[in-house]
C-alpha cells in the first residue's frame, strides 16, 4: 500500500487485452477513501468498553428472560396439572411444580455468570489501561 495510484498519461493499447483504462476519477475517489481511512483509528479502550456493555446487556437481558420463562412455564405447568388431576383420580394426581424452587434452581446455576459478567463490566480503571 505505496503512495496514491497515479493515473495514466493515455489510455491503454488495444493491442494488450490484459489491460484496462481506469479513470482519473475513479482514482482520486480511491485516494480519497484511502486517506479517509487513514484518519480512522482503532481506539482499542474505546472499543474494550463497547464489548463490556454489549456483552453485559445481553447476558442480563437473557438471565432475566430465562427467570421469566421458568415462572412462566412451572405456572403453566401447575395451571395443567391442577386441570388435570380434577380429571383423574385421586392414585394418578400429578405434582405440582414450586415455582420459588424452580426459579431457585436457574438463579443459583447462573449466578456466577452473572457475577463474572458485572465484574467484568465494572472491571477497576487501572485494569484497562
Amino acid at each position: 500500500m505505496g503512495g496514491p495510484v497515479q493515473p495514466p498519461s493515455s489510455p491503454p493499447s488495444d493491442s494488450d487485452p490484459r489491460r484496462r483504462y481506469v479513470p482519473a476519477s475513479l482514482i482520486a475517489e480511491l485516494n480519497e477513501a484511502r486517506e479517509a481511512l487513514r484518519k480512522q483509528q482503532f481506539n482499542p479502550k474505546q472499543h474494550d468498553s463497547e464489548a463490556r456493555r454489549e456483552i453485559t446487556k445481553l447476558f442480563l437481558k437473557w438471565y432475566f428472560v430465562l427467570i421469566a420463562f421458568a415462572f412462566l412455564f412451572s405456572a403453566g405447568y401447575n395451571f395443567y396439572a391442577a386441570y388435570m388431576n380434577i380429571a383423574l383420580s385421586s392414585t394418578d394426581k400429578l405434582k405440582y411444580l414450586e415455582i420459588t424452587n424452580t426459579v431457585s434452581l436457574i438463579t443459583t446455576t447462573l449466578s456466577s455468570g452473572v457475577g463474572f459478567v458485572i465484574g467484568y463490566y465494572f472491571k477497576n480503571k487501572e485494569d484497562r489501561e
